[in-house]
């Protein structure tokens, strides 16, 4: 879903709140052809559903926010240009402060990284 470049793009302006075909191309300058392509996968995959002449996230779909933060805070973190403000800032609406996503163990709170977990 989010292993091409266009998916992911496509996936994160329905986040932003493009609804429409027109307004994903306008957002995305995207052949015509491409986004429709996937934007006829995501219908496919429960992502996306169609509703009044547009498109509307699914459970599925907003389900992607937590991953589509970390990739904008891991973009700002290591390919934004040093002294100057990302093009996009996430900010939490009932402090305002900018989101620093981070992942967290759900039982005990610690902050999960490589070196904290185990794969079996």
């Amino acid at each position: 879903m989010i292993g091409d470049r266009w998916g992911t793009v496509v996936i994160a302006s329905a986040l932003l709140g493009a609804r429409t075909f027109a307004e994903f191309s306008r957002e995305l300058s995207v052949s015509p052809d491409v986004l429709s392509d996937r934007l006829r996968r995501f219908v496919a995959m429960d992502v996306l559903a169609p509703d009044d002449g547009g498109y509307r996230l699914t459970d599925k779909g907003r389900a992607t926010f937590p991953i589509m933060a970390l990739v904008v805070a891991w973009a700002e973190r290591w390919l934004g240009p040093e002294g100057h403000p990302s093009a996009l800032r996430i900010t939490h609406r009932a402090c305002g402060a900018v989101l620093d996503p981070r992942l967290a163990c759900t039982t005990c709170g610690e902050l999960l990284e490589r070196a904290t977990v185990r794969f079996r």
